[in-house]
This record gives C-alpha cells, structure tokens and sequence, in this order.
C-alpha cells in the first residue's frame, strides 16, 4: 500500500483567513503538472481586468507543503515558482529572482468556473513540477517537501488543503483534475549540442520516454482516481495538431505524446483533452500572459462542457467525486 503523506494533516491546527469562517459548499479543482501550468509569463503583462485579486475564488497557498498553509483569494501571482515544493523558502506569493510575479491558467480558470457554478465556493489547489511521466507516477513515492516526488507533493498539499476547509466547517467535493505533463517525455534534452552524437543520444531518449507515456498517463490516471474517486473528470493538455519543425527538433517525441494522449482519453468518458493550438506564446512553448487567461479558459470550458455531470436538481453542473477520498483520508487518522 502507497504512504498517505496526508494523514496526520486531521490533526494539525491550521490558522485560515477570515474569508474561512463562515461555512460554504466548496468545489475543489486540482491544477497540477508542468511550466505551463505553473506560468512564466508575467502578471503585469496582464489586461488590467485580470490584475485584481477575486475574492469569491480561493488559491491553496503552501509551498513548504508542511501543513501549515492557508487558503488565499485568487489573485495574479500564482505562477511557477509560487506553487512549487521550495520548503526553505517564506510561505506566500514568491516572485521569481527578477522580481516579477509569473500568471499562470488559474485566474480565467477560477473565474469562468466561478460564473459557471454560481451556488458553490471555488477552491484551486495547485501543484507544479515541470517533471515525466514517470516522475509524477503514485509509485514515485517519497518526501513531498522535495520536487523529487511530485505526487507525494500533490497528496500531501489536498490533503492540508481539504482539512483546513473540514475545520472551518465548509462542506466539500473534489470535482475535477487539471492536468499537463509530456513536454520533458518528449524534449531531446541534448537538441542544442555542438555533438551530433549527443544530439542523436539525446533523440533517441526522447523516443524512448515517449514510447511508454500512455503507460504512464494511464497508471498516473488510475492512481489519481484511486485516491480523489473513482468518477473523477479530468481535463488534460494534449499535444496539439500545428507541430512546427523548430518544436519537433526540440521535442522529437512530440508526435507519439500525442498519439497516446488521444488512444488513452478515447476509451476514458470521464477524461478529455485540450491543445494549445493558436494560444500566444512567449517563447517557443510556454504562453504569454493572455495566453494563460485563453489556456485557462479552454480547461474550464472542456470540464464544463463535456464532462462534468449534471445534478440531480438540473440547477448546475457537478461531480460528486469526494466521498472515497474522505473516507480514505477520515480512516487514515
């Protein structure tokens, strides 16, 4: 049986905001995976719209992923280096060396979700690790205060998170997964090498890595459903249709990520994907600050409009996913 990183989080204090106190129906939506999930782009390069902090959406804010985090209203700031383990640095928004807090999908995410399920709070916990496939695996196990174990981290943080809303006394469901990892499968980590041994090494790595990413993305799957439910929707990142020559040089696996993306979500009803075809960019692969407001709102739409369940009541779209994982979690302690 894997570790439950989480299960001493039921007794620990947790100090939460006021924003906490009075007793909510909160959906909770997992954002986790790559750079592009983290954000590079900078949050003063935000429309001035998208520069306010929204106080009706809360951000899962622990780095240190030592439980002692707290829920934030969601606000620009939430970038890469925000959301990754970094458990020597002050808990807060972090931003990078240059000063310049980074953006990533969250803000547009937590809004049009917001609008969409008018009725419930919602609540973003978001994990980064530009990691593979195999990194972010459940048998990847170890300390979640490292970004050697990506899922560790994952288990550990919603594991804080959901228990800091359980003693404020909100009621709650874990009702979707965010997710995008393949890029680092499919990258030839040696493309810029002078060696064009290396640079042959180093493609044929990448083919390799990506040869068994539907593997990967199918056990990271069951093992996601095993611990937040087994109905779980999950709206992922797929590869996209516009591949240049300067991408596959860089990312000779590319084509076979994709390919596998599509052959696992297929089968899946409750799994479905999204590109970033036409998404501005500010380098060769990451997206621009309205770029991020796009990709997040191209998550949420999906989850809206393919694969959440109605409720019974008809009133707004909902998954009840949560009722494992709490028993799992209530049984740990």
């Amino acid at each position: 049986m894997r570790p439950l990183f989480f299960s001493l989080a039921l007794l620990l204090v947790f100090t939460t905001k006021p924003a906490l106190s009075t007793a909510e129906s909160v959906k909770v939506f997992l954002l986790a995976g790559h750079s592009n999930i983290g954000g590079t782009a900078f949050a003063d390069d935000l429309d001035p719209a998208w520069n306010v902090p929204q106080d009706d959406v809360w951000i899962w804010l622990d780095h240190n992923v030592d439980g002692i985090g707290d829920w934030a209203p969601l606000e620009p700031g939430h970038g890469n280096v925000t959301h990754s383990a970094r458990p020597d640095d002050p808990e807060g928004i972090t931003p990078p060396d240059d000063g310049r807090p980074r953006v990533g999908p969250e803000l547009s995410l937590g809004r049009t979700l917001a609008d969409a399920y008018p009725d419930s709070r919602i609540a973003i916990i978001k994990q980064v690790r530009s990691g593979t496939i195999a990194e972010w695996s459940p048998a990847n196990v170890g300390p979640p205060d490292t970004l050697d174990h990506p899922w560790s981290s994952l288990l550990q943080k919603t594991g804080d998170a959901l228990a800091a809303l359980e003693n404020a006394g909100h009621s709650f469901e874990i009702a979707g997964l965010f997710w995008a990892v393949g890029g680092r499968d499919a990258r030839n980590w040696n493309s810029n090498s002078a060696d064009p041994d290396e640079v042959v090494v180093g493609r044929d790595e990448a083919l390799a890595r990506s040869a068994t990413y539907g593997v990967g993305l199918t056990e990271f799957i069951d093992g996601v459903r095993e611990e937040f439910g087994s109905n779980l929707p999950i709206v992922m990142t797929r590869i996209g249709d516009d591949i240049g020559e300067p991408v596959l040089l860089q990312y000779p696996g590319a084509e076979l990520v994709r390919a596998a993306q599509i052959e696992v979500t297929s089968i899946d009803p409750l799994t479905t994907t999204i590109t970033g075809d036409g998404i501005t960019l500010g380098d060769l692969v990451h997206y621009d600050a309205m770029g991020q407001i796009e990709f997040g709102r191209r998550f949420a739409s999906a989850y809206i409009n393919r694969i959440a369940t109605p409720e019974p009541s008809g009133a707004m779209l909902a998954v009840l996913a949560i009722a494992p994982f709490v028993a799992r979690k209530r049984t740990a302690t």
